[in-house]
């Protein structure tokens, strides 16, 4: 009862001192949204004069348009503003009202076929936090939607989100608030891919292949008088018919202008002031990625400067995607694992794997390693001592044979070296939970070479496997576990001739 009336009471001060409506994807509960719309707002306020829209086309004659549409009113409306946080950023998004645009013809090209109509447009306001870097940032988001997306959503009253795109499907532009263009992402139902403007990135017609364009649009104001376009060097609008609108292609690369099967990957020309690389998306490469992307190359590349030690240059890629003082972290942590005789040795086998370390916040788990990209995404920097077993751990997976039927069994080594290595230290404090019960019984099982002291492991492997099972990342349909791969062969073979 104390609780409820806390929690209402919790939701009363909130009302009413923000009108902001938040939600919540990752987050600690005891996280404030509500704070940070506040300070969301007053961030916007004392540092942003006004805002403009997207210019796109040739970016010399929608510069002298926007000038001369400077005076144009556009505000936004934070009563209608929602929240969310993933992993280390807080994002607020505010619908923009006034002198946006309101109305695209948007086509697309589908199995071959150009398919389009006149369809909605919608203009963002987003404000986002970094956590970890105590950074603020803003910019505008510039959503068309696809013509047959629009008409499937005809009774919905919600509206396109940039932070929740869901079944969207359409064009998502992303300016600053200037009106510059900075990154674009096309969606079919939710799913996002990366794109570019041709013509906003400098490309002319005449180089723009016609088999890499995915879709055309422009952009409008609609009032009672029919369909206006910008156009005169006044900045005047005058009207258009649909089929003589000026359009602006989109493809997939920045740099090769190849839809993304072609692509190889390119690095892109960061922008003037280069955002940290915490904001980058591990996936796609964008710092302004909604955060829904598909796994790929061709979105560009991680603009930092190469802060690896002598040990990390070893192990991991220079694709990697970390901070100098997270690089200077990881070092430190494969510094001690080098000086342990079995570490050592893992370090030592481990030389020349080009393994791609990144660092993404939204991982439920502290760490993943993907055997086939040779990708290992890590949660957080901020525990050194977690940090330094969740890289032992794993990086002694690549050492192990994938065993799909037998994944279980595969942990079970992974965390028992792991608490071993621990115990040698003297200085890292394991958590209390069912693993390190479970590892502290198979451990007194083991000698030195992991081999059972005695036989009848099967009893003690059985009550390891219950309590690994406590833990609903290790559920038997998603981690396997096989009779006939209880063994610890790579531990085995890794602390040959290791006193302890």
């Amino acid at each position: 009862m104390k609780k409820r009336l806390l929690l209402c009471f919790s939701f009363a001060v909130f009302m009413l001192f923000s009108f902001v409506r938040c939600s919540q994807d990752i987050l600690d509960m005891e996280d404030d949204l509500g704070v940070f719309t506040k300070e969301a707002r007053l961030f916007f306020e004392q540092n942003a004069t006004d805002i403009q829209t997207v210019r796109v086309g040739k970016q010399k004659e929608g510069l002298a348009r926007s000038m001369a549409l400077s005076s144009r009113v556009i505000t936004p409306n934070w009563e209608e503003g929602q929240c969310v946080r993933r992993g280390a950023i807080s994002s607020l998004e505010v619908p923009l009202t006034g002198d946006v645009y309101v109305k695209s013809y948007y086509s697309r090209v589908q199995d071959g076929v150009r398919q389009g109509g006149l369809s909605s447009v919608e203009t963002k306001l987003i404000i986002q936090k970094h956590d970890e870097l105590e950074e603020m940032r803003s910019f505008v988001v510039t959503i068309i939607t696809d013509r047959r997306y629009e008409i499937m959503h005809a009774q919905s009253s919600q509206t396109c989100s940039f932070l929740s795109p869901k079944e969207f499907s359409g064009l998502m532009i992303v300016s600053d608030l200037e009106g510059n263009y900075l990154d674009a992402f096309q969606f079919t139902e939710g799913k996002q891919q990366r794109v570019a403007l041709a013509r906003a990135s400098g490309m002319e017609e005449k180089d723009i292949d016609p088999a890499s364009v995915s879709s055309t649009f422009t952009l409008m104001d609609a009032n009672s008088a029919g369909i206006y376009t910008r156009s005169g060097e006044a900045g005047g609008w005058t009207p258009v018919p649909p089929g003589d609108i000026p359009e602006v292609t989109v493809t997939y690369c920045p740099k090769c202008h190849l839809p993304i099967d072609q692509c190889r990957g390119h690095s892109v020309t960061p922008p003037p002031v280069t955002p940290p690389v915490q904001w980058y998306c591990p996936k796609c490469g964008s710092s302004v990625c909604p955060g829904n992307c598909q796994t790929g190359t061709g979105g560009g590349s991680i603009p930092s400067s190469d802060h690896r030690g002598t040990l990390s240059k070893r192990i991991f890629s220079n694709k990697s995607n970390l901070t100098k003082e997270q690089w200077e972290k990881v070092e430190k942590m494969l510094d001690s694992i080098n000086h342990d005789c079995m570490g050592g040795r893992l370090v030592g086998a481990l030389n020349g794997n080009n393994i791609q370390l990144i660092y993404d916040s939204s991982l439920k788990s502290l760490g993943r390693l993907d055997h086939d990209t040779k990708q290992f995404r890590v949660k957080s920097f901020g525990d050194i001592n977690m940090l330094e077993v969740t890289i032992l751990h794993e990086l002694f997976h690549t050492q192990q044979t994938p065993n799909p039927q037998g994944k279980l069994n595969l942990e079970i080594e992974a965390h028992l070296i792991t608490y071993r290595y621990a115990l040698r230290t003297n200085r890292i404090e394991l958590p209390s939970n069912s693993i390190t019960m479970a590892m502290m019984v198979l451990n007194e099982e083991l000698d030195i070479r992991y081999i059972p002291k005695e036989s009848g492991l099967d009893v003690t492997y059985d009550y390891v496997i219950d309590e690994m099972r406590k833990n609903s990342t290790y559920n038997a349909k998603d981690y396997p576990e096989s009779s006939s791969a209880r063994t610890f062969g790579t531990a085995n073979k890794l602390s040959e001739d290791c006193k302890n």
